[in-house]
């Protein structure tokens, strides 16, 4: 195979890249959110320090880049698929290195996700385009690899955007809805030792970094479907781990005590997406 048709195998034209890259692949995103349901992102440049990045107005922010990404750490851009590691310094660096303002004191990037509706309301530097995202959608089921090297969501497929809200921050109450509507006890997933790349990730009292519903098979459960625990180890960046039912149970109950109605708001939504997607509609007393 010659140089230019390995290229193409792997990746897309100059040219659509190009074309892409115009409006910041936001129309290429959407189009392969909608074929492949992973989540929308999207990477800012902020002036001010991490806290205001964190809770910041993304009308006060300059955008870089919209992709899309799976549960773990994996981007499927318009330059290919690529480890976030890779693509930060590659590619959102650079970005942000020539949108940056010369007044800015402390600028930093920031990773958002969003459902596909919002992303027409956002301050971008050029909105979603119908024409543009058929456009993308026809090039990239005409090609020859890229689609199938992006693996398949696991099931229950639940929203994107909901599940990443499920992952982070919001997992207790997506496994307590689990269990009070199937009977399978959730527990807390507990990290023992974790991969250096991952050592900024935050862990709490015990090595608590998730709360899920584990099988007798080897799977467990949460916002991003029924998969293996080694796989959810992996978003985690854990080496070794361990599960531990009775942390989970003070989780949960140090969750309800410090803000009841906004426990009561998650678990809802999160058993109502449950019994959505087919599980059973009697909860526990």
């Amino acid at each position: 195979m010659g140089q230019a048709k390995a290229k193409r195998a792997l990746g897309f034209t100059d040219a659509d890249v190009r074309r892409w890259e115009a409006d910041d692949c936001v129309n290429f995103a959407i189009a392969l959110a909608r074929r492949t349901e992973w989540l929308l992102h999207v990477d800012w440049l902020t002036p001010n320090g991490r806290k205001e990045r964190e809770a910041g107005d993304e009308a006060e922010m300059v955008p870089l880049r919209v992709y899309v990404g799976d549960d773990s750490s994996t981007v499927f851009d318009a330059r290919g698929i690529t480890s976030i590691w890779e693509f930060s310094p590659k590619t959102v660096a650079r970005l942000a290195k020539e949108r940056s303002q010369p007044t800015w004191r402390q600028p930093g990037v920031t990773t958002r996700t969003y459902a596909e509706d919002r992303l027409w309301s956002l301050p971008l530097r050029r909105a979603p385009d119908i024409a543009e995202i058929d456009h993308a959608t026809k090039v990239i089921d005409a090609h020859p690899t890229f689609p199938q090297r992006i693996p398949p969501r696991a099931t229950p497929t639940f929203p994107a955007k909901f599940a990443a809200n499920y992952q982070w921050g919001f997992c207790a109450m997506f496994a307590e809805a689990f269990e009070d509507l199937t009977g399978e006890a959730a527990t807390a997933f507990c990290i023992d030792e974790m991969d250096d790349g991952w050592a900024s990730g935050e862990v709490g009292a015990g090595g608590y970094v998730h709360s899920f519903v584990p099988h007798a098979d080897g799977t467990a459960t949460d916002s991003w479907g029924r998969q293996s625990t080694a796989r959810i180890a992996e978003r985690f960046g854990a080496l070794r781990w361990h599960e531990d039912r009775e942390l989970h149970l003070r989780v949960v109950a140090r969750l309800r005590g410090n803000s009841p109605e906004r426990y009561a708001e998650r678990y809802e939504a999160a058993r109502e997406m449950l019994v959505a997607h087919g599980f059973g509609a009697a909860s526990k007393p």
